[in-house]
């Protein structure tokens, strides 16, 4: 029956090419084109849910078997579906996108689907909500593109679309290097027939949208440019995931920035990170002085440039840039991950005191 209905849509798609053609429908015919361009698309794949399995086996075994491109975007997702993993043996498809596939294999999905409709899912015009998060470098955002499998050329396509000229489209981006800081990281619904450029474009609306004219007055009567607005939010988004604590270290930033004492500058790990980061990882942990190495002299090391690097360094989220428009009026000039479990740091007055902390929190009080 299921190798009936396959044989009847290939002759119905066969007709429909035929009958555009005829007409002189050479957009339908590119569209087709375009969509079986990858040949793997639509290939069946067995796969089984096991009683124990758990999201981060799932994703190891999704990736190995083809179906998925990031375990990091997959992990991601089901989390923020909150989907249950359904034990049993499904029939998947390449090209299908990572939400389908939760869809398929979690509590929220239809387990009566049949092999037919996944076929024509994984064929057709399609759409999905896609999450890109706070904190993610241009590259893990294209990435996240590539493994909805929505939009055509992937990652690359929208790697290239990203590094055009947008200024003169957003003049919030006068003066910034790149549009990394400004693609704004929220749930989009991508679809494919949607262009790499149309993805960048949602982005940056958002991003207007998000970062109002009241937002950019405040920033401007702190002495502040949008660049630079950015630029800091997007360190704090990567210093800190606890709401509590992002003006506090906003704070500190400036503070630092205006000291004579830290010789204006920020000494930020992520920037560092921002320099060091390839495909492998895009944010290694750092090694004993390596803020200092040659491979780290450029611009975005703020241990050794003083005041803002160039330009951001991630997407950061509304709260961080709010925490960067207005951040906390602290004392503070240092401060230091606590590496309690808690994701919070211990600040400090002066250098003296920031030295205790590092021993007290990062060398084990010895």
């Amino acid at each position: 029956m299921v190798r009936f209905m396959v044989q009847s849509l290939k002759v119905v798609t066969i007709l429909a090419m035929a009958i555009g053609v005829a007409v002189g429908g050479r957009q339908f015919f590119d569209y087709y084109v375009d969509r079986q361009a990858d040949p793997a698309t639509g290939r069946p794949v067995a796969f089984s849910v096991g009683e124990e399995d758990d999201g981060a086996v799932i994703a190891v075994r999704l990736q190995e078997s083809g179906l998925i491109r990031s375990e990091f975007y997959f992990s991601s997702q089901l989390r923020v579906t909150s989907g249950q993993l359904r034990p049993g043996e499904y029939t998947l498809r390449r090209g299908m996108s990572v939400n389908q596939i939760i869809d398929r294999i979690t509590d929220d999905g239809d387990a009566a689907e049949d092999d037919a409709q996944n076929a024509a899912d994984a064929s057709g015009p399609r759409g999905d909500q896609v999450t890109f998060q706070e904190g993610l470098r241009l590259e893990e955002f294209a990435a996240i593109v590539e493994d909805s499998g929505l939009i055509e050329g992937g990652g690359e396509a929208f790697l290239e679309a990203a590094r055009q000229d947008w200024s003169g489209e957003f003049d919030f981006l006068a003066g910034a290097p790149s549009v990394e800081g400004f693609l704004f990281p929220d749930t989009y619904t991508l679809t494919t027939e949607m262009a790499a450029e149309d993805v960048v474009r949602q982005m940056l609306q958002q991003f207007d949208a998000v970062f109002t004219a009241d937002l950019r007055r405040q920033a401007e009567d702190r002495g502040l440019t949008v660049l630079e607005v950015v630029t800091l939010a997007s360190i704090v988004e990567r210093e800190t995931a606890d709401p509590s604590e992002r003006g506090t270290i906003a704070g500190t930033y400036l503070n630092r920035v205006d000291s004579v004492d830290t010789n204006g500058t920020f000494g930020a790990d992520p920037t560092v990170q921002y320099i060091l980061g390839t495909e492998a990882d895009w944010w290694p942990e750092l090694e004993p002085d390596q803020q200092f190495a040659p491979e780290t002299d450029t611009p975005y090391n703020t241990y050794v440039a003083s005041g803002f690097p160039p330009g951001p360094i991630c997407n950061p989220g509304q709260a961080s840039l709010e925490a960067a428009v207005n951040p906390e009026e602290v004392p503070f000039l240092y401060f230091v991950a606590r590496n309690d479990g808690t994701g919070l740091h211990e600040f400090a007055k002066t250098y003296d005191q920031h030295l205790i902390n590092i021993e007290l929190y990062q060398n084990g009080g010895g």
